[in-house]
């Protein structure tokens, strides 16, 4: 059931994307020809007005055919794509992205308005409740992952004989683990079974006695108006941190060969699911992230992405001229190939880690 909501929830996200494209062509005067929600091939489809709505089979995201995206036949009619003002032309392919943006912030905003756990620094640890150590990673073979400690899992109590600590932040639990290495503790997590572990005395260089890397997290809740600004600031800068890190992980991708960092479908679904095992809250602030990935992605000024059609729309705006859409065709074409193939490269990838 994990994996069916996981591809629901990611299919939602790709359709609110095509929604916007959809809703923005419509307004701009656009003929939209068919609106499907998933990839062909068609299941079901019913046309209103001049727009067939499609049920297809293959469950992701969604697609949009305005009419007269390339230049073929009525490419160029006042309700044909190219027929359009470049200005218009930019509205609708930015939709896409501003769609996610949307939504990632809003979930942000209503998860800061009801209360959700964060990680705590300086500016947000006067207001939180409910603290707790967060375990953000798990070094492979150390004490921490043979006794089956996982990414997501809450620390809330230690212990060690009849010695019980509750009350630490993590350098405070540091101190800890460093005190009692060699020696048996049992941590408490929240809504899981304890776990007993043995802190190393002389754990390897970067990795700490137990081999995590922690935060502290606690429920943080703000009044509407500050949670807008919160919320804002944060899914700024999410996307700030996402864009530059997409653009380091293609490029190791395409000059370096190296994929280690990417993640495709199975990939996602899989980090959806985990998700899912860590509560409804957690499952939204994860979306959010997803549905800001996305708009950062297609952003990218890559070729066949939204990204690589905003720089042609913007060239024209620019030099008056547009590029002869066969040489457009042609670039969009040759950069669908190559992410096709990266894609494929990287689900090979993505199964190995799972298999």
């Amino acid at each position: 059931m994990d994996i069916i909501f996981s591809i629901l929830i990611i299919s939602f996200l790709i359709f609110i994307h095509e929604l916007g494209h959809f809703l923005v062509a419509r307004k701009s005067g656009m003929a939209v020809e068919e609106f499907g929600f998933g990839m062909p091939p068609k299941i079901f489809g019913k046309k209103y007005g001049d727009t067939v709505y499609s049920i297809n089979l293959i469950p992701f995201g969604g697609f949009v055919r305005i009419k007269g995206e390339s230049a073929a036949g009525n490419s160029y009619d006042a309700d044909a794509f190219l027929g359009r003002p470049a200005w218009q032309r930019l509205f609708v392919v930015l939709a896409g992205v501003f769609m996610n943006f949307l939504l990632g912030f809003s979930i942000f905003w209503g998860l800061f308005t009801v209360g959700t756990d964060v990680a705590l620094d300086q500016s947000n640890r006067a207001l939180a409740k409910n603290l707790s150590i967060g375990v953000l990673e798990v070094a492979k073979d150390s004490p921490a992952f043979t006794a089956g400690l996982k990414p997501g899992d809450r620390i809330y109590k230690l212990s060690s004989d009849d010695q019980i600590f509750t009350d630490f932040n993590e350098g405070k639990f540091i101190e800890l683990t460093k005190q009692f290495a060699g020696q048996e503790i049992s941590l408490s997590l929240i809504d899981k079974e304890d776990v007993l572990v043995v802190p190393r005395i002389d754990p390897p260089q970067g990795e700490g006695s137990l081999g995590i890397a922690i935060a502290q997290i606690g429920t943080v809740k703000y009044p509407i108006t500050t949670a807008f600004s919160r919320a804002l600031d944060h899914s700024f800068s999410a996307s700030v941190f996402m864009f530059e890190a997409a653009g380091n992980v293609l490029k190791n991708a395409f000059f370096k060969g190296d994929i280690q960092n990417l993640s495709g479908p199975i990939g996602i679904v899989n980090m959806t699911a985990s998700s899912l095992d860590a509560g409804f809250s957690q499952t939204l602030g994860f979306m959010a992230l997803i549905s800001l990935n996305l708009a950062v992605f297609n952003l990218l000024p890559l070729p066949a992405l939204d990204g690589g059609r905003i720089v042609f729309v913007l060239w024209e705006m620019i030099s008056k001229k547009p590029v002869p859409q066969k040489y457009e065709t042609w670039v969009h074409s040759i950069g669908m190939f190559l992410l096709l193939g990266l894609l494929l490269l990287v689900t090979i990838g993505d199964l190995k880690r799972l298999f």
